[in-house]
Parts: C-alpha cells; sequence; structure tokens
C-alpha cells in the first residue's frame, strides 16, 4: 500500500496536564501526523479503550501514551486492566510519567509496558524525549498493520 494511502496512526494519549497534552500534539502533529485522542483520567481511559459510555465510537488506538499519576485510577490500573482485555492486550501502551519510582517502573513492565520513560524538566527536553517515541512508533510495525 503506498504511504499516502495511509490512514494516519492513532494516539490515544492519557494525561491530566494539559501543558504536556500540548507538547505530545506539538510533535505528534509533525510529518508524519498522528491523529491524537485525549482523556483527563484514567477511568476516561478505561471508557475510551472499551468503547462505553460516551467513547462507544471511539477509534481503536495505535499506540497509548500513559501517565501514572491520574485522577480516578492511576496509570498502573488502567494499564493492569487493559493488559487482561484479550481485544486490548496488543495496543502498545508507552509510560510517560514524572514518576521514576523504581516500584513503579517494575511493576509497569511486568504489566507489560512497551516503554517506560520519565518526563524531563525542561519543555524543550520534553519535546526531543516525545520525538524519540515518535520515531521509534513511526518505524515500528503496529498491531493493525498484521491483521488480515
Amino acid at each position: 500500500m503506498k504511504e499516502s494511502l495511509r490512514k494516519p496512526p492513532i494516539l490515544l494519549v492519557a494525561e491530566d496536564d494539559p501543558s504536556f497534552v500540548e507538547l505530545v500534539r506539538q510533535v505528534f502533529q509533525e510529518p508524519p501526523a498522528w491523529e491524537i485522542f485525549w482523556v483527563l483520567d484514567g477511568e476516561a481511559a478505561l471508557d475510551f479503550l472499551l468503547r462505553r459510555r460516551a467513547y462507544a465510537q471511539a477509534a481503536r488506538p495505535d499506540v497509548f501514551l500513559l501517565s501514572i499519576r491520574m485522577p480516578k485510577k492511576t496509570g498502573l490500573e488502567v494499564l493492569e486492566e487493559i493488559k487482561a482485555v484479550p481485544e486490548l492486550a496488543s495496543i502498545p501502551v508507552v509510560m510517560w510519567t514524572v514518576s521514576t519510582c523504581p516500584e513503579h517502573i517494575a511493576l509497569a513492565y511486568k504489566l507489560g509496558v512497551a516503554g517506560y520513560f520519565a518526563k524531563q524538566a525542561l519543555p524543550q527536553a520534553m519535546l526531543a524525549q516525545l520525538r524519540i517515541i515518535k520515531a521509534y512508533w513511526d518505524s515500528a510495525m503496529l498491531p493493525h498493520e498484521c491483521q488480515a
């Protein structure tokens, strides 16, 4: 299939700080642009992924960028729940969070996270970090590309 005919990949961002989401938008809208959806808390992330309540028609994300410290349900709780659902388990989840707690990192990997990134202190460093994350997923084969 020609690149120009491909639909843009879909990124779901679960983050309660709008300033961080703006950085994500800035990077993931750079060519090749991704379609970006944003939820503010862990419960809304699960609703989106499980296509329930206000998100009954939600698109299935190709990659899920998840913060640990969120209202209602933590990122680790969300990760554990989605990895237990067979139709969601193949969605790559990338933790992008302020937590550098070794227990959080170990548990995230145990639960099946695809990568764990501690947010950098300065906006320019965060942008550089997000560009690395995006470049990786721009180059990787995504689960939907394996479906017949």
